[in-house]
């Protein structure tokens, strides 16, 4: 397969219950389009079938692949192999629940075409499905808010999933990246305006499921991770 246009990676762990509707809504979506792509699967040690449901769809899905890391067991463990081991000319995060179609991928293209290095798909504009507020209430909204604080000052809906970067911005910002647990986009995002790389917020359409909520401990936990990593981030440079 000649080079990609397109990257989309997958993080997962124990995710057999929605990986498969995942796979068909965006091979559905882009086996329309007039540019390649591939999908990677980027699995850290899933326990479930996971691996055996990607191995199962490859024939269907001749651009298919999968990347597994042994790193400790979160979603995002293997996102930063992943991106390095990507071949596309831009290299799109996406979250394996579904929340954001792939279809939100084609609102970034002109922006790339403009100059920016790094998208993000944020949930924080008006323009944004209003579900953030409704499902996840104060505690994404604080959560986002500290965040801004800690590490990324400018930045809105800094714990998007959906991110997109250029290939040399991916290959730049991931190379140089500490964190190995879900703050990896987190420090990917302040590591990319560090080094220079234009960044920009633009609205997504979001849909989640009561099922897919974030436990309050788990954001308390999260920000600790980011204090962490601030820490980290300016010790080691």
């Amino acid at each position: 397969m000649a080079k990609p246009f397109l990257s989309i990676i997958i993080p997962t762990h124990n995710d057999a219950g929605c990986l498969p509707l995942t796979l068909i809504d965006i091979d559905k979506h882009l086996e329309t389009q007039d540019y390649t792509y591939e999908i990677i699967v980027a699995d850290t040690a899933s326990t479930d079938g996971t691996v055996e449901i990607v191995k199962r769809f490859q024939p269907l899905i001749h651009n298919l692949k999968l990347h597994i890391t042994s790193l400790p067991h979160t979603p995002d463990a293997g996102l930063r192999s992943a991106m390095l081991s990507a071949k596309g000319k831009f290299r799109l995060s996406f979250g394996v629940d579904n929340a954001v179609s792939i279809v939100e991928w084609n609102k970034m293209i002109p922006y790339f075409k403009q100059g920016y290095d790094v998208l993000i798909g944020s949930r924080r504009f008006p323009r944004a499905f209003p579900a953030i507020v409704r499902l996840h209430g104060v505690n994404t909204l604080l959560y986002n808010f500290l965040l801004r604080i800690i590490f990324l000052w400018n930045v809105r809906d800094g714990s998007s999933p959906f991110q997109c970067y250029s290939e040399e911005a991916a290959r730049h910002v991931f190379l140089q990246s500490l964190a190995l647990r879900a703050s990896v986009l987190v420090e990917a995002l302040a590591r990319a305006r560090k080094l220079g790389y234009h960044c920009k917020e633009i609205p997504v359409h979001w849909i989640y499921g009561a099922a897919l909520l974030r436990h309050t401990e788990s954001y308390w936990s999260a920000l600790g991770k980011a204090l962490q990593l601030r820490w980290r981030f300016f010790y080691h440079g």
